[in-house]
């Protein structure tokens, strides 16, 4: 499974720059920005799993970008590495404080682009990659309680066999409202746990 990196920069120069320090790691797949807007753009149309974000930019800079993100709720954990001028260390302090995973400063050093800059990105993609796991292990588990509370109270409710339906519908109007419909269970497990539920019922 690849992992998608956003790369935002005003500079094309500069967003190629990253990529080729980047090249040696697997399964990435980068996007480019080259303003902020174009930034929250790629975020809303893609799966981004970590943002490499320049601070000082024309227009939508990226304190905006940063300030944008972290107030949304389906953005905010995303982590962002913000990086900026060397005598630029107020900037990068109030990124941190706005939000900001990780920083470095350019221009690259041989040291950032063989060790440093490789290092942070690497453990921002391994961080996020294990909350999203166990936020879909949450989802499942909770779907999982509910889908037993339904199946107890259809039950308790009806013993005859005709009445299987009401507890199918039920079941799928759960999984909708929780967000997480077929991509949890797949069409098969939802068949095999409805037979179950059929037998149990008969």
């Amino acid at each position: 499974m690849k992992n998608s990196i956003l790369i935002v920069d005003d500079l094309t120069f500069n967003r190629k720059q990253i990529k080729a320090v980047l090249k040696d790691m697997q399964q990435i797949e980068f996007y480019d920005a080259e303003d902020g807007f174009q930034a929250i753009k790629e975020v809303e149309d893609n799966d981004i799993d970590l943002i490499i974000l320049d601070l000082m930019m024309p227009g939508k800079d990226g304190f905006d970008v940063l300030r944008e993100l972290k107030a949304d709720a389906k953005y905010k954990d995303i982590p962002i590495i913000v990086y900026s001028g060397m005598d630029n260390i107020d900037s990068i302090n109030q990124a941190l404080e706005l939000g900001a995973y990780d920083y470095f400063s350019k221009p690259l050093t041989m040291e950032q682009i063989q060790f440093v800059v490789p290092v942070k990105v690497k453990n921002a993609l391994d961080s996020y990659v294990q909350r999203k796991a166990l936020l879909r292990m949450h989802e499942k588990m909770k779907l999982e309680l509910m889908l037993a509370n339904v199946l107890q109270q259809t039950l308790i409710a009806t013993s005859k066999k005709d009445h299987w339906l009401i507890c199918m519908v039920n079941i799928f109007l759960v999984m909708k409202l929780v967000g997480i419909f077929m991509n949890v269970y797949s069409l098969k497990t939802m068949s095999g746990l409805l037979w179950q539920m059929f037998q149990v019922m008969e």
